[in-house]
């Protein structure tokens, strides 16, 4: 994105280049950010990095544009002052005001980010409502919506820039420890915990490195995980890591950081990802218990499930309350030095439908192996377990059979899955404690999803901490509507107008109050809607309680435009332009 405000070229502190002019006549100006060795040419190729647009009608100026904010920093931009939107989208607002309100993020923010407190709500909400983490954009937000900062000063980049750069890494640790020892709720906690990586392209972030990413392989990632209270459904911490580091090789991490925040009796509550026999012995070393599903397939379980196979399936004592067609019994097993509890579910629903997805997958291999008569297999691996391969002595395949044995035992387990818990305890209660991932698998996508957060559009590496700090916080408030949606959906019983937290601040976001010029004081446009009223009902507000955060946020706002119009010089514009560049946008 192109910002009004101009830089001299002159003024750049790093060697630049100019693109050839387009067809349109626009020139563009590139930073020259590093090098690279080229092992085709076997020499050094300059990196470059798009840092504006040269002006139209002076060759000696230009317009810059993010990445020039954020990789540099210091140097001085003087920027127009964008006004406000005569008309102001107020309803989301209110409701993440509310919760912030409520969980006591802002207090705590004011504690230790002092005035920059707003500037961080203020982003968090945006990255919420607009579903975007690119804070390129977040004038044009702010341009039409109230902000958590009582004169509604638009911020320039160059400011979020230099906070991004300038937040401490104390300041952020320091949050998350009273955080966490605000939210502590009794002796016991179960924490729920997944890791994901982001894709990064720039070159001087220090955990950035190339791994298994889950999308665009050949993508430079950095790692990070997020662990959450399973009562409160509360993000608890997040951490970065390097994008080498396997999600499975992390969980010593984990447990280390869960401990330091003086948590006592701890349950991780884990995905198969972290199955691992060290993993095991190291939660049980830091005297933690565990949850943790297993493949069915794998030998451990399956022999458990062949065991048990026909003994507790359709038994209505073994059905599993609150599901349709589970059943689950337990046995106790040793395993990692320690007698364990192996709880086995079959779903009926599961058993037929992977039954014929195992089947589909067969036919298919089977189809892919008959083109493949006759030539080199690039790999077996996915072959291996169902088919016999025979080659000729230069790898060709001659011929191959189904492994009817091996295909009959995996579509025996189908339907069927195991729970491991460390602790004594009945089917239903570990299905039931498990069953709590799903909605954290639906908040966790929230913030790869809905906060844009899959890639990161920053170019150091405390301006990525930073910035994954304040994603952390728009998660908190993101999860508390969540939790708050999914018990209101439960009290009416389905007869809800929206179910999930994006239809809820689309639906809000409809609320507006504009500004009836001259004297620049805000009304409401339209009264609230029976909609709007039955929305923040779900969250505990009353009639009478909504109509005041309306009419206080209201005066709020009309003070702020009627102090900033007697400070506006004569020439004050209320545009914006958007000129942004796809090329200029480096994740």
């Amino acid at each position: 994105m192109l910002y009004k405000s101009t830089v001299n070229l002159s003024d750049i502190p790093c060697r630049y280049y100019l693109s050839k002019a387009n067809a349109q006549g626009s020139q563009y100006v590139y930073a020259h950010v590093g090098d690279k060795y080229n092992k085709e040419k076997k020499y050094s190729v300059p990196v470059r990095l798009a840092i504006g647009k040269v002006c139209a009608d002076d060759s000696g100026k230009m317009y810059p544009n993010n990445n020039f904010y954020e990789k540099f920093p210091d140097v001085i931009v003087k920027e127009q002052h964008p006004s406000r939107s005569m008309s102001q989208d107020i309803g989301a607002f209110l409701l993440i005001q509310r919760v912030f309100n409520e969980l006591g993020v802002v207090s705590l923010l004011q504690k230790h980010f002092l005035d920059k407190s707003a500037l961080v709500l203020d982003l968090a909400t945006f990255m919420m409502i607009c579903e975007d983490n690119a804070l390129c954009h977040f004038k044009d937000y702010a341009r039409t919506h109230p902000l958590f900062r009582e004169d509604q000063h638009i911020v320039s980049d160059e400011t979020i820039s230099r906070f991004l750069s300038d937040t401490s890494q104390d300041q952020i640790y320091n949050y998350i420890v009273d955080w966490n020892a605000q939210n502590k709720n009794g002796a016991e906690i179960f924490i729920l915990y997944d890791a994901s990586n982001k894709n990064c392209q720039a070159g001087d972030i220090d955990f950035v490195e190339f791994g298994h990413a889950k999308e665009n392989a050949d993508s430079p990632i950095g790692n990070y995980g997020i662990g959450l209270d399973a009562h409160k459904m509360l993000p608890l911490f997040y951490d970065g890591y390097q994008g080498s580091i396997p999600d499975v090789s992390q969980l010593e991490q984990l447990v280390n950081k869960a401990t330091e925040f003086g948590y006592q009796k701890i349950t991780f509550i884990l995905d198969r990802g972290f199955f691992f026999d060290g993993n095991i012995r190291y939660i049980d070393e830091s005297k933690c218990n565990f949850i943790l599903m297993v493949k069915g397939n794998k030998q451990l379980v399956g022999e458990i499930i062949d065991k048990l196979r026909g003994s507790f399936e359709m038994d209505h004592k073994y059905l599993i309350k609150t599901t349709s067609g589970v059943y689950g019994c337990t046995e106790k097993r040793e395993f990692a030095g320690k007698d364990r509890y192996f709880h086995v579910y079959c779903s009926t629903q599961k058993l037929h439908t992977e039954s014929d997805k195992l089947s589909k997958q067969i036919e298919d291999l089977e189809v892919h192996l008959r083109r493949c008569k006759g030539k080199i297999l690039d790999s077996t691996k996915d072959f291996d377990p169902y088919f016999d391969l025979q080659k000729d002595k230069s790898g060709k395949l001659i011929f191959f059979e189904r492994k009817y044995d091996a295909i009959t035992a995996e579509l025996k387990r189908a339907g069927y899955f195991t729970i491991i818990t460390s602790e004594k305890m009945t089917a239903q209660e570990a299905y039931l404690l498990y069953k709590k991932r799903d909605s954290f698998e639906k908040i966790f996508c929230d913030d790869k999803a809905f906060l844009s957060s899959d890639s990161s559009v920053v170019h150091s590496t405390q301006a990525l901490r930073t910035k994954m700090f304040i994603e952390f916080i728009a998660l908190i408030a993101r999860s508390k509507l969540y939790s708050l949606i999914q018990d209101a959906s439960i009290r009416v019983k389905g007869c809800m107008v929206v179910h999930n937290v994006p239809d809820t601040l689309i639906v809000l976001d409809r609320v507006k109050a504009i500004s009836l010029k001259p004297d620049g004081r805000y009304t409401l446009q339209n009264g609230l809607s029976r909609t709007t009223m039955q929305i923040f009902s779900y969250f505990g507000v009353s009639e009478i309680e909504l109509n005041n955060m309306v009419s206080k946020l209201l005066s709020r706002l009309s003070a702020a435009s009627i102090e900033y119009e007697n400070d506006l010089p004569i020439n004050a514009t209320d545009k914006l332009e958007d000129g942004y560049d796809e090329s200029s946008h480096a994740k």
